[in-house]
């Protein structure tokens, strides 16, 4: 908890931090970057999201197709390994991760609204968290349909948006 906390207020205090540090991994492996840093985006609970990944790719100047492909593709490896760690290791671990608080208003919201909760979290820019997901018990074919498709659709969308507003 205390390092997510120090994770977001240094990038809110400085906003270059994190871009620079992507674009330090992302510059010098092209592609290859981006689906590691997908990979591990959406597997590590943060703030931080694989979309800032097309912000860098537009940035950068890289190809749309390209840094679709690498961030979806990692996105999917990252969301399934998450769920699996939540759903293998169960709530223990995974309140390590995202803290007591987190994980209990994440599960009031899972249980209340179901699949609809991870499908709308999927949808937006915000962190969506396998993990947490992995760790309350829903199904691996629920959460495929209605986390990670959505998921991989609305990045389809933010590429679009993105790289016509930086292009």
């Amino acid at each position: 908890l205390i390092f997510m906390f120090a994770t977001f207020a240094v990038g809110f205090l400085y906003p270059d931090f994190f871009q620079d540090e992507f674009l330090e991994i992302v510059e010098p492996y092209g592609l290859v970057g981006f689906f590691f840093l997908s990979i591990f985006l959406e597997l590590v609970p943060q703030f931080a999201t694989p979309i800032i990944l097309f912000f860098i790719g537009g940035v950068l100047e890289i190809g749309i197709l390209g840094v679709y492909l690498s961030v979806a593709c990692g996105s999917i490896i990252g969301s399934l390994g998450g769920f699996w760690i939540g759903d293998k290791y169960g709530e223990e671990v995974t309140k390590d991760f995202v803290g007591d608080r987190n994980f209990t208003k994440v599960g009031r919201w899972l249980n209340g609204f179901g699949k609809y909760v991870v499908f709308l979290a999927a949808m937006s820019p915000i962190p969506y968290i396998p993990m947490v997901i992995g760790a309350l018990g829903m199904n691996i074919k629920r959460f495929i349909v209605w986390g990670i498709f959505p998921r991989i659709l609305f990045y389809g969308l933010y590429v679009w948006i993105i790289y016509g507003w930086l292009v």
